[in-house]
């Protein structure tokens, strides 16, 4: 579609910088800001967002749920504070299991020693780091949540982030016919900026 056709879709959207339109809207109950995007006037993008949401996990999942019914399970799914908890929990079982291990009474392989002659080596073994339980408590208050869905028509990528000051949650939507044109004109725009550095 030309601009002028989504235009005609969406006669109350604003056209801003870049031959792209802005529209103002409700999706899912929240407020959101639409940018419809334009490469030599086809459309190839869409972009939303919701700022200011109050409880970024919780719109999150509901939103994640909306597009798994709509596209089917995600392809991709990263969440940076279960990753921190999760590297906080693999490093406290790690800890554990030395630990275990290393008692008096326990071979290497877990089963009870048999014989009291066999040489019982001491393990000091430290729990996580002060650092590593603080990148966990800030994990909680800075995170990215995101998913990827693949369909035949277009890549869409849904993220949400909380940090101290700010959060919001975003969908993309991108035109895989178009991908590689997309792709250039980021490239071109980087090299533009580039020569203001």
């Amino acid at each position: 579609m030309t601009s002028k056709e989504v235009n005609a879709l969406f006669p109350e959207a604003t056209p801003i910088g870049g031959g792209a339109l802005l529209l103002k809207t409700t999706i899912a109950r929240l407020p959101a800001s639409v940018m419809l995007g334009f490469l030599d006037d086809r459309f190839v993008a869409v972009d939303v967002s919701f700022n200011g949401v109050d409880d970024v996990r919780e719109r999150h999942a509901l939103l994640r749920d909306l597009l798994t019914r709509k596209y089917g399970e995600p392809v991709r799914v990263r969440d940076t504070a279960e990753e921190a908890l999760r590297r906080a929990g693999e490093y406290r079982t790690v800890t554990e299991v030395a630990v275990t291990l290393g008692q008096a009474g326990i071979s290497a392989s877990g089963w009870p020693e048999a014989s009291p002659s066999k040489v019982q080596v001491e393990m000091r073994v430290e729990g996580p780091s002060e650092e590593l339980l603080g990148a966990v408590r800030d994990a909680q208050r800075d995170f990215k949540v995101w998913n990827q869905w693949r369909t035949v028509e277009s890549r869409v990528k849904l993220l949400g982030s909380k940090s101290p000051v700010s959060s919001s949650i975003f969908i993309e939507y991108e035109s895989v016919r178009y991908s590689a044109e997309i792709a250039r004109a980021r490239e071109l725009d980087r090299q533009r900026m580039m020569k203001d550095l």
